[in-house]
Order: structure tokens, then C-alpha cells, then sequence
């Protein structure tokens, strides 16, 4: 019984991870921001049915809600451009 726990323990930390990585890439926000910007979504030529877009983190958002589902947060490795450092702003001095 306690292998059967382990894995049901490991599978919900595999979801977690998976969920994470959807959840907190970087790609979902610029697709998102495209989708937005084209407005509705029609179902045939004939511009008759039409209806929001319906955003990808938004929906698994709801998932995460109805299951009770934490995805794990990512963390972004940030680099630094040392050779073109900030020149500073007339507020600045």
C-alpha cells in the first residue's frame, strides 16, 4: 500500500511540474496577446457564428481550480547585458 502512495504521490508532483511548465513558459502569453488581437472566433465563412477566444491558461486555470491542482511556479534564468548598461534618465539626475 505504501508503493501505491508513493506513486500516486510522484504522479500528482509529475502534474504539478507538467501544469507548471504550461502555465509559466513564455510562449502562452505571445500566442495569447495574437489571439486577442484578431478578436472573434467565427465557426464558418459566412461570419453567422462567432464567439470570444478562449485562452489557454484561462481554461487550465479552471482545471487546476476543480481539481485542487498548485502548478509548480518556474523559475527564469535572467542574463544581463553588462556591455549596453542603462544610460541614465533626465529624472534621473
Amino acid at each position: 500500500m505504501d508503493i501505491i502512495r508513493a506513486e500516486i504521490r510522484e504522479l500528482h508532483s509529475i502534474i504539478a511540474d507538467v501544469c507548471g511548465a504550461l502555465m509559466y513558459s513564455d510562449d502562452l502569453p505571445m500566442i495569447e496577446r495574437n489571439t486577442a488581437a484578431m478578436g472573434s472566433i467565427y465557426r464558418d465563412n459566412n461570419f453567422t457564428s462567432f464567439r470570444s477566444p478562449l485562452f489557454t491558461r484561462v481554461a487550465l486555470q479552471r482545471v487546476f481550480n476543480a481539481h485542487d491542482i498548485s502548478p509548480t511556479t518556474i523559475a527564469h534564468r535572467w542574463q544581463y547585458n553588462i556591455s549596453h548598461s542603462r544610460q541614465p534618465l533626465s529624472d534621473d539626475i
